[in-house]
């Protein structure tokens, strides 16, 4: 074999290590969820309202430990108990862009895992309740992490494979206002 194909297969081999640890670091830092939710305490006053296009979940920044509980009833009924801020999410539909034009709260976070699928399906009601966010919000803050590892940043494919969001879903949080440059 050529000193030539030898270095072309290490230099191949080298790269997809280097590339495979850095997605296996997305495991390792500061959850995104975490990072936003450091955000909102940071910069949303309390008393603010947040919509939420879903009942909260594992996949919802945690503004209460108690978004892992197991049922969705019982995750609705904290939100009610709630006095931080004022969580606005529709318990019977998700993606409900009635509530969110009608309430129109002062901020709005969704996360990845909640949007990604439904856009790439072209759910109606993710598409209606994105066309609530265009007209009446801006995005004010994202949360994303991408593969790096020694102060290289690896590209990413289109979309990751969906159980690839676990480590650190993109968390967007949308604030009420004039939209930029609209």
């Amino acid at each position: 074999m050529s000193k030539v194909v030898i270095v072309i297969a290490l230099s191949i081999l080298g790269y997809t290590a280097l590339y495979a640890t850095s997605l296996s670091n997305q495991f390792a830092g500061q959850d995104t969820r975490d990072q936003a939710a450091g955000w909102v305490s940071e910069n949303i006053a309390p008393g603010s309202s947040i919509g939420l296009a879903t009942i909260p979940w594992f996949y919802t920044p945690p503004l209460d430990p108690y978004f892992g509980l197991p049922s969705a009833q019982e995750r609705y009924e904290r939100i009610l108990e709630l006095t931080d801020y004022k969580l606005i999410v529709s318990e019977e539909t998700e993606w409900d862009a009635g509530v969110l034009a009608r309430i129109l709260p002062d901020f709005v976070i969704l996360s990845e895992f909640e949007y990604e699928d439904r856009k790439r399906l072209g759910d109606p009601a993710a598409e209606r309740y994105f066309s609530v966010l265009a007209r009446d919000y801006r995005v004010a803050r994202r949360f994303v992490r991408r593969p790096s590892l020694l102060g290289l940043r690896f590209p990413l494919p289109r979309e990751l494979p969906h159980d690839m969001s676990y480590a650190s879903p993109d968390i967007l949080i949308y604030e009420r206002g004039r939209p930029r440059g609209g």
